[in-house]
């Protein structure tokens, strides 16, 4: 008796099925986890601000600059790392501008997390500081072939391989609390 390859065929298609769904499945978990990100105060002792040897306000625990240093480089990573696809250099302005949105959303949703902690934080791209580093580190050698780099409103991109590279981003962080303000300009690179 001759058997019709139609009854294989049907098995082959609901395995194919069945495997196809679990990565979906895989896949939506990934994503649901990195929408749950949180960020991580440091320890009350690590979070003040010393002035002058001497803490101000020993009940009044601020920001450590090393907490929104993690934050902002996490932001920076995922931003940039989010777009795996190549982008030529004549489409630089899109991917700066890209770029530049992811991360002022989370601009916004770090400074929220923070004033919900009683603290002010304000972080703004710090394009001054990123045109000055454009110009004085930007990576090369004697065996890469990599463009001059540029800076964009706080981001620096360069040429490599005629594709679009962000290098780096500078944030200007200021923290404001009763007791005083702190000033501090962030170089997040990019790896």
């Amino acid at each position: 008796m001759i058997r019709s390859s139609g009854d294989t065929r049907g098995q082959v298609v609901l395995v194919a099925a069945t495997v196809v769904a679990i990565a979906l499945l895989t896949m939506v978990f990934a994503y649901t986890q990195l929408g749950s990100i949180s960020f991580d105060t440091a320890d009350e002792a690590s979070s003040r601000i010393d002035t002058g040897g001497t803490i101000v306000n020993p009940g009044s625990p601020v920001i450590a600059l090393d907490t929104v240093h993690n934050q902002l480089t996490a932001s920076v990573q995922a931003a940039v790392f989010d777009d795996r696809k190549k982008h030529n250099w004549n489409e630089r302005q899109r991917v700066i501008e890209r770029v530049r949105t992811d991360v002022t959303e989370d601009f916004h949703r770090i400074e929220l997390y923070h004033i919900q902690e009683g603290r002010s934080l304000t972080l703004n791209f710090a394009a001054s500081h990123a045109h000055e580093r454009a110009h004085m580190q930007c990576p090369g050698g004697p065996n890469r072939m990599f463009g001059q780099c540029q800076s964009v409103n706080g981001i620096i991109i360069q040429s490599r391989a005629e594709e679009v590279t962000i290098v780096a981003i500078a944030v200007e962080v200021q923290v404001i609390s009763p007791t005083e303000t702190t000033n501090a300009t962030f170089m997040i690179t990019v790896e």
